[in-house]
């Protein structure tokens, strides 16, 4: 079992707790943020694959934020840490033009 405690940045959410076992998603708990959406996230994303929620939420945008709650729950499941996971973002979008 892995546990992973996730500070995002630059959304409403505060925290991201997150519970893999045999690298699926068996819990997930944001603290803040708009309820009604991350409890349809946490629905659709416990038991699925770590690397198939990545692929589903990694780039998310939120009103222009640049990221989002599932951009940031992506990023905390990729284990990178969230500055360079936006330069990377930025780095994609810049490449797609």
């Amino acid at each position: 079992m892995e546990k992973i405690e996730y500070t995002p940045e630059g959304t409403c959410s505060k925290k991201i707790s997150i519970v893999l076992e045999d690298d699926r998603v068996t819990s997930l708990d944001f603290k803040m943020g708009c309820p009604g959406n991350l409890q349809a996230v946490k629905a659709l994303v416990e038991g699925m694959k770590r690397e198939d929620v990545i692929a589903r939420l990694k780039g998310i945008n939120c009103y222009g934020k640049g990221t989002s709650c599932p951009d940031q729950l992506a990023i905390a499941l990729s284990g990178q840490d969230a500055k360079d996971a936006q330069k990377d973002q930025d780095t994609d979008e810049s490449e797609a033009c």
